[in-house]
């Protein structure tokens, strides 16, 4: 090994970064940890104030803003402490971000089209932590966000649904509204059917999962019953038990007022052949 040419490298490197360079150096270092610590105290009560509220979604988007200021800054000072030291990096530097980017596309395609679809569930403001809603014919809670899966509670069984963000195209708000509909025969007084209703509907109200109900009327008339229509109000969490809860009431009252619940009957006819 030539020390002789060693020699003249490490010469040529201490010839090439002089005492100011380095201080200009230094200095963009100092600029660059004075701005993350100014972001970080900035943003610290602006967290703190949307975790007591639960506003997941402001929170997120914070985070992002910050996680994207932190990439700017850094990509900056980098960029400022190669041309202080004289390097440059105009095609060189493009090059190699244009591979980095078609690199990372590649292995975390399926990553980004979660983020993205993140950002726009975000930004259409499609749902939050929650908020009840439909998904795939499946009913539940949204009881978790971020960039990359949304996670449900479903009502029937309440397991937790966790979904990829690229798989939400389409997605339903659910509101508190209960329909139920209880089929009576056309025999039956109309006018002690409605009075009968009000009275269930009160009763209803009283339940503790439930904080509204109401009678609604006729609702159709069917081949061999008319149909009557109860609607009350209750979180979609509590809709099964509810539901039970309120079938239940329905089904006293009516016995209660000698109402009937008719019933599919077949009438057999048989013709008796004489001897």
């Amino acid at each position: 090994m030539d020390i002789s040419k060693g020699i003249d490298v490490l010469d040529k490197i201490i010839k090439y970064i002089t005492f100011p360079k380095i201080i200009l150096c230094l200095a963009v270092i100092a600029l660059t940890v004075l701005l993350f610590i100014g972001i970080k105290l900035g943003t610290k009560r602006i967290k703190r104030n949307l975790t007591l509220e639960h506003d997941s979604n402001k929170l997120a988007v914070l985070n992002i803003s910050v996680n994207i200021a932190r990439v700017l800054i850094l990509l900056a000072a980098a960029v400022a402490v190669l041309q202080i030291l004289g390097v440059n990096i105009s095609g060189a530097f493009t090059a190699m971000l244009g591979l980095i980017i078609a690199v990372l596309g590649f292995a975390f395609q399926d990553s980004l089209k979660d983020f993205f679809m993140g950002m726009i569930i975000l930004f259409d403001n499609y749902f939050k932590v929650g908020d009840q809603v439909c998904y795939n014919g499946m009913d539940g809670v949204v009881v978790n966000f971020n960039l990359r899966t949304t996670k449900i509670q479903l009502v029937n069984d309440n397991s937790i649904l966790a979904v990829s963000n690229r798989n939400i195209s389409q997605i339903a708000k659910l509101s508190d509204m209960n329909d139920l509909d209880i089929g009576l025969s056309y025999d039956e007084d109309v006018k002690k059917v409605y009075e009968t209703f009000g009275v269930i509907c009160e009763r209803i109200k009283k339940i503790d999962t439930i904080y509204d109900c109401m009678f609604k009327g006729t609702q159709s008339f069917d081949d061999s019953v008319i149909q009557y229509r109860v609607r009350f109000f209750c979180k979609l969490i509590n809709r099964p038990d509810s539901k039970r809860a309120v079938m239940r009431e329905i089904q006293k009252g009516l016995n209660e007022a000698g109402i009937k619940i008719p019933y599919n009957q077949l009438d057999i006819h048989t013709d008796v052949q004489k001897p």
